[in-house]
């Protein structure tokens, strides 16, 4: 079989391989483009987080390319997690402008402007 993506992006997930039968409602392809690029931390402190405003900008050290980026603040999850035995929460954070290069899964600092 063929498939089309209905956007231009890279191919990042293939989960079928040959042979395999696809499922129903699973995910076989991921595509991704430079648009859906953003920053979700995970260890926002519970102590930190209400001081963290939707729409707040950010500064951004993307660290495998040493470079310093600005952003806004997307979401805030609602739903706090654990992390180490800390309260912690996702924020979800869009670059203003993602230098050439930038990768998922890159490791990142943010500062809370």
């Amino acid at each position: 079989s063929r498939l089309i993506s209905p956007i231009d992006g890279v191919v990042a997930v293939v989960n079928p391989s040959m042979g395999d039968y696809a499922l129903p409602g699973q995910p076989q392809v991921v595509v991704l483009t430079q648009e859906q690029l953003h920053v979700e931390t995970t260890d926002l402190s519970e102590r930190d987080v209400p001081a963290v405003q939707v729409g707040q900008e950010v500064s951004v050290t993307i660290k495998a390319l040493n470079e310093l980026v600005t952003g806004k603040v997307t979401a805030i999850s609602p739903l706090a997690e654990t992390l180490g035995g800390d309260v912690v929460y996702r924020v979800f954070i869009q670059i203003d402008n993602l230098p050439e290069g930038a990768l998922p899964g890159m490791s990142v600092v943010v500062i809370f402007k």
